[in-house]
């Protein structure tokens, strides 16, 4: 399926774009070299550098980084991805308009990542069922549900890229589901 449209959160996915799953994480020199270069012009030429800095903000805002480094260490200590966790919450509790406990809204997010896993399933076995292989979805991933576990694992490279490529989808997938269901909560319909 072509994306076409470089302004739609599905473009993130597309995995002939610039947001694509790499074999490789990126790592510390992003920018450095003719290849950093030549994907920052494509960057504006296609003008998703909003897009980029929008996405750059929000990973960093919900994981307490500011680097690459930061980020190398976040993912080897398991006491900052607790302390990043509760933060994230209490983030995606006011991003969403979620009100209560931090429980209730662990709660909440919880429930999103099941739709997410919902959707995944019902695409696999409705829509592609043809192509179901290609939906295999990795036990990990499909466990998850804490959004700072499955981005970390996006930029951790003990992942294989297809593990990385679905955690990103269900991040992208739970993102849709709290906006719809802030909406409705929001307009008071269903």
């Amino acid at each position: 399926m072509a994306i076409n449209n470089y302004n739609t959160m599905f473009y993130l996915l597309n995995q002939k774009g610039l947001f694509r799953t790499s074999q490789k994480t990126p790592d510390s020199r992003i920018f450095a070299g003719r290849h950093g270069k030549d994907w920052v012009k494509k960057l504006f030429d296609l003008r998703l550098e909003t897009r980029y800095r929008t996405v750059r903000n929000q990973v960093s805002e919900f994981l307490d980084v500011t680097t690459y480094t930061d980020l190398r260490t976040l993912i080897m200590d398991e006491t900052l991805q607790q302390q990043a966790s509760k933060r994230a919450f209490v983030l995606l509790g006011n991003m969403f308009g979620i009100e209560g406990t931090q429980q209730e809204v662990i709660s909440r997010v919880e429930n999103y990542a099941s739709i997410a896993d919902n959707v995944i399933r019902y695409l696999k076995t409705r829509v592609f069922a043809h192509y179901d292989h290609y939906f295999e979805m990795t036990n990990e991933i499909e466990m998850a549900s804490d959004p700072v576990e499955l981005l970390l694992i996006i930029f951790d490279d003990r992942y294989h890229k297809k593990a990385r490529f679905e955690a990103k989808r269900k991040l992208v997938l739970m993102n849709m589901a709290a906006s719809i269901d802030q909406r409705e909560r929001e307009t008071h319909i269903e």
